[in-house]
């Protein structure tokens, strides 16, 4: 997967799987389905905290690589918020660090619905890169530039559900929720403009836009995502029979796989 959020993301995934090889022993044992809730919880918690320490190394046994820093050649977005900024970039040679610093404020699985519901709170996450963009601030400012960039979201909230289905002996993600909400971001991208009093009031439009933007196209912003990273998560996942993913997260132990 070449997709930040969806790399980031695979351990939910990989919870599910790795408390499901747990449970296989208990099939026939009619109290199974009175584990369901706090006490799966807290192993998914636990593999979580694992996977926060294990970032700066990825996990190469399932093709999930370094994350803390992440680097990310190339990725294309727009941004249209009318009267105000439409904003249609690349950038490349991306860096993003402070990913593995976030808090979990809620786990809810339901393994025999094969479903995860978390919500997920980033304290910062801090980016640097090169840019080009071009468009128009206020409506009548046009642009067409590139350059350096730092960009930063400050308390990101992130919410979503996973649910996955058995397809014979192939796991594929049936369902992906995701929802950003950021409390604000740091805009420093240079040379939008000539004059450098129009770079800053740009930075400073960008910085008022993508939080509202987020909060008021959390359908759009839900659906985009779904539609990028579900495919990708899949096409992974189609290399990997279930007791292939099971014997590489190693059903003896609670442990994630690492190589830190």
């Amino acid at each position: 997967m070449n997709f930040l959020v969806g790399l980031s993301l695979l351990f939910c995934l990989i919870s599910i799987v790795r408390t499901a090889s747990i449970q296989s022993g208990n099939d026939e044992n009619p109290d199974v389905e009175q584990m369901e809730g706090s006490s799966l919880n807290e192993v998914i918690i636990d593999l979580i905290e694992q996977f926060k320490a294990i970032m700066p190394c990825g996990i190469p046994d399932l093709g999930v690589p370094t994350l803390v820093p992440f680097e990310l050649n190339h990725t294309a977005f727009k941004i249209d918020q009318p009267g105000l900024l439409f904003f249609d970039a690349e950038i490349n040679d991306l860096l993003i660090d402070d990913l593995n610093n976030f808090d979990i404020v809620n786990v809810d699985l339901q393994l025999f619905k094969f479903q995860l519901e978390f919500s997920f709170f980033f304290h910062s996450i801090k980016t640097t890169g090169q840019y080009k963009a071009k468009g128009k601030a206020l409506n009548f400012i046009p642009f067409n530039r590139g350059g350096k960039f730092g960009f930063n979201f400050n308390g990101l909230t992130l919410t979503g559900l996973i649910k996955i289905a058995l397809n014979g002996d192939k796991l594929a993600i049936d369902e992906f929720k995701l929802g950003p909400i950021v409390n604000s971001v740091d805009s420093k991208f240079e040379h939008v403009f000539l004059l450098p009093l129009n770079t800053l009031i740009f930075n400073k439009i960008v910085e008022s836009v993508v939080p509202n933007f987020l909060r008021d196209n959390q359908e759009k912003v839900t659906s985009f995502l779904e539609n990028l990273i579900k495919p990708e998560i899949n096409d992974l996942l189609d290399d990997y029979t279930l007791q292939d993913l099971i014997g590489l997260l190693d059903g003896s132990n609670s442990t994630l796989p690492t190589t830190c």
